[in-house]
């Protein structure tokens, strides 16, 4: 039976377990009525429900929390936006809201009715926080037609505005049995339609799986599994959105391998599915299919150590991570793409074993193609493209000072190249490598190649070797008037020599650049 067709509520029974972030979701003991009570109070209480809930009063509409925000009161994750169902006027209620509140108006997806306002909040401690009310006008006659159209039961949930905080009476609508499934730390369909008429969806329950550490239901991991082909059916920018979520998650690995399993990840990348059975030679022990996904979980598990194994500086890089959000996301991507070129350049060569020469050339542009298809920025399709394309270098960088023959100018061209992105490019590089030696990457190792990256992050952060950080020494107008030069891509030449040289500790200060570059042209 699926949870569409149980439509009765179950506002009194199926109680939501305590919890904490390090207890077992399936084995959360089942609270009393009066705790059920307490966490619709709660819903009813929170700040920014008290204010929609004030300033629509007299007006003739009735509103619904709905969704994700009954979800995460019940789980206790800290709410990030607000959803409301509106049965009335949706548009004009979210306008009079915005300007009652001094808030900003947004008018979102025509097709669905909905409007977003924007509040800025700002705390005690100065800083100021946005908080989103989204507003969708009631799909079918009543709440619960509204609700039975929903993606997952955890979701399909609502509580009544017109109820009073603090209500004995209060009760949530859940046709579905979405709270008996949180109990249990489920995620199931509402109803396989729902899954078929936005293929999105089937993204979405990973992402859910990843996020709140649930499981997807038999049926409806079948479902998911019978609908996939039609993912790209959807818009690129929705995909794309759900993907970012998905790999944003600290531990989307296992959501990743699931999507394997239930051959989602054929249909969403098709490209990489040459890749599996393809014998690397005898240095890999792994297909390249399966190493691919052994770099994967490679980052993920130095990620959750927090980038210790790259001390002293894990926490340069934590912070970087966390200042720039899309970045991990992209390197997940980046490293299900790394090798994917190699299925078009394979060879066997006179040794008898099988080479990839160029493969993370034609890797970089499969991988622009996907970028595009997903509809990524310009930016972030560049990112992309760098992250496959130059994966390879930080290991020739390697190969070169093992034999003694890497040059300081080699290791600034490196950063030059590729500028702020090179942190994500050396990491990529790491759990590369990490994978392909085939130890364990939920322990930390520090072996040669781990110390050569940590020796390259100190010529990036410490020296800058990418030039994106300090001021420059000179500039060209400097090199004009002080040393009589005419412009011309002579002085470019001469810019970056300058800066190669303070790398490398040549120079230290602007005296000492200008007679670097003269002593430059008296050479010439």
């Amino acid at each position: 039976m699926w949870a569409s067709d149980e439509v009765y509520l179950r506002s009194r029974r199926l109680l939501l377990g305590a919890w904490n972030p390090g207890t077992c979701w399936r084995t959360r003991p089942r609270m009393s009525i009066d705790s059920v009570a307490l966490h619709i109070a709660s819903i009813l209480e929170d700040p920014f429900v008290r204010l929609v809930q004030q300033h629509v009063a007299g007006v003739p509409v009735r509103i619904f929390v709905v969704g994700g925000t009954i979800r995460d009161v019940l789980l206790r994750r800290p709410l990030i936006d607000h959803d409301f169902v509106v049965q009335g006027d949706t548009q004009g209620t979210a306008k009079m809201l915005a300007e009652r509140l001094g808030a900003s108006y947004v008018p979102l997806e025509k097709q669905w009715d909905m409007s977003r306002v924007v509040l800025q909040h700002k705390e005690r401690s100065g800083k100021t926080t946005v908080h989103y009310l989204d507003f969708s006008a009631l799909r079918g006659a009543t709440i619960h037609e509204d609700l039975l159209q929903r993606d997952f039961t955890i979701n399909a949930m609502a509580l009544d505005l017109a109820q009073e905080a603090g209500s004995r009476s209060a009760s949530l609508i859940d046709p579905t049995g979405g709270y008996r499934d949180i109990e249990h730390g489920i995620i199931k369909m509402v109803h396989p339609k729902n899954v078929q008429s936005d293929p999105v969806r089937i993204l979405r329950a990973f992402r859910f799986s990843s996020t709140l550490g649930f499981t997807i239901s038999s049926e409806t991991e079948r479902t998911l599994s019978e609908f996939a082909g039609s993912l790209w059916t959807s818009a690129g920018e929705r995909i794309q959105e759900e993907l970012i979520k998905l790999m944003s998650s600290p531990s989307s690995f296992s959501a990743i391998s699931h999507m394997d399993r239930c051959g989602i990840l054929a249909v969403l990348f098709p490209e990489l599915l040459p890749l599996r059975g393809l014998y690397q030679g005898p240095k890999h022990h792994e297909d390249a299919w399966c190493h691919t996904l052994s770099s994967y979980n490679a980052f993920e598990e130095l990620a959750k150590r927090d980038y210790l194994d790259l001390c002293p500086w894990d926490r340069a890089i934590r912070k970087e991570m966390q200042k720039k959000a899309h970045v991990v996301p992209l390197i997940k991507l980046g490293l299900l793409f790394h090798d994917v070129g190699k299925a078009t350049t394979h060879a066997i060569g006179n040794d008898g074993h099988p080479h990839f020469y160029g493969h993370d050339r034609e890797g970089a542009k499969m991988t622009l193609d996907l970028a595009k298809r997903l509809r990524l920025s310009r930016m972030d399709q560049h990112m992309l493209w760098n992250l496959v394309k130059y994966h390879m270098w930080p290991l020739h960088l390697y190969k070169a000072a093992s034999m003694g023959r890497m040059s300081d100018r080699a290791v600034i061209r490196f950063f030059r190249r590729l500028g702020s992105q090179a942190p994500a490019v050396l990491l990529l590089s790491l759990a590369d490598a990490t994978a392909k030696s085939g130890q364990d990457p939920s322990k930390e190792h520090i072996g040669p190649f781990e110390r050569f990256i940590v020796s390259l992050l100190d010529v990036y952060y410490r020296k800058d070797a990418a030039g994106i950080r300090l001021r420059p020494l000179l500039n060209g107008r400097d090199i004009i008037e002080h040393l009589g030069l005419p412009e011309g891509p002579m002085i470019g030449r001469l810019l970056e020599a300058v800066h190669e040289a303070r790398v490398s500790g040549k120079v230290q200060n602007r005296t000492e650049a200008l007679e670097f570059v003269r002593s430059l042209i008296h050479k010439v």
